[in-house]
């Protein structure tokens, strides 16, 4: 098994970013078409597409970033195995807790694991 880089794993995740703002933009505009709709609503419906996209497609298969930088997020006791919605949601919650402290461990560990991947058993695969 090959493991990526920290820079096509960042690469991943800009790709995410972009498509999590397209997403948000796409809502913006359906928002403005409807009438009374307040702050809360909109905070709400951001939120929950964030905290569902990249746990959701990471447990099914993949995000677009993971597809197009050609990696998978697996169990690290078994390549063969996504890792659950929880495990995907959990790497997320604490990816964004730590920020770029958690890829501190990524260069010197011998599966290129972050903190958030060490917290759910996670690895990082590269096709």
């Amino acid at each position: 098994m090959e493991y990526p880089s920290l820079v096509k794993r960042y690469q991943s995740t800009f790709i995410d970013g972009l498509v999590l703002l397209t997403i948000a933009y796409i809502f913006s505009l359906i928002f403005d078409y409807i009438p009374n709709i307040s702050g809360i609503t909109r905070g709400i419906t951001f939120a929950l597409v964030y905290l569902l996209y990249e746990p959701l497609l990471t447990a099914r298969a993949c995000t677009l970033g993971q597809w197009i930088t050609g990696i998978r997020v697996r169990s690290a006791s078994d390549a063969k195995r996504r890792i659950n919605y929880f495990q995907s949601l959990l790497r997320l919650i604490i990816k964004i807790l730590l920020g770029w402290l958690s890829i501190f461990t990524i260069p010197n560990d011998p599966k290129k694991r972050s903190l958030h991947d060490y917290a759910v058993s996670s690895v990082v695969y590269k096709l």
